[in-house]
């Protein structure tokens, strides 16, 4: 098994680089690492995660992922929760199977730092990805939804109701894309 000291200082190098508060726990919901502090307030919520069904979900502003080894969990992994806003919380760790045999198989410290990097790198541009095209879908469906209904009392908190985002957030999409705000295109 990777060592708490490894995890810490691999979490720490990430932080620097991604600017994301990232916590490992294992199963049981015990903090192994963590760069910020408190982290033991969400073992409960961790275990609870760790026993249900999900492969990720958002807790208590954090997104948690389930890492998995051989098919078994071996860690949980808490990100905060601005690293996935922005329609990006329906992101899932893909190939996250083998991970602890993957990790294990390192010969150094560095080899352990890249390989996370790496990781850490395909999150962010899945992240990125994702947000884009979130984006376009949820701009397009909200337009066609009030050309549909445009004879109707169509108000903000309505449209991005319809569209499964907040109003805040889908007032910012909408003015990035269509060039307007919610209100001027109506």
């Amino acid at each position: 098994m990777v060592s708490n000291q490894i995890l810490q200082n691999t979490i720490d190098g990430l932080k620097e680089i991604t600017h994301i508060q990232l916590c490992v726990l294992d199963p049981e919901g015990n903090v192994l690492a963590s760069t910020f502090p408190d982290a033991e307030k969400h073992a409960k919520a961790a275990a609870s995660f760790a026993a249900s069904e999900a492969d990720t979900q958002m807790i208590q502003g954090f997104q948690y992922f389930k890492v998995l080894d051989d098919h078994e969990m071996e860690y949980v992994l808490l990100a905060e929760k601005d690293a996935f806003y922005d329609g990006a919380v329906n992101y899932r760790f893909e190939l996250r199977e083998n991970y602890l045999s993957e990790v294990m198989r390192l010969d150094s410290y560095e080899d352990l730092r890249a390989w996370f990097i790496n990781r850490m790198s395909d999150a962010c541009h899945s992240i990125h990805d994702r947000k884009e095209t979130q984006q376009e879908t949820v701009v397009s469906r909200a337009k066609s939804y009030m050309q549909e209904n445009f004879g109707n009392d169509i108000s903000l908190d309505d449209v991005s109701r319809e569209v499964n985002v907040s109003p805040y957030y889908f007032s910012k999409l909408f003015k990035e894309e269509a060039g307007e705000n919610f209100i001027e295109y109506l």
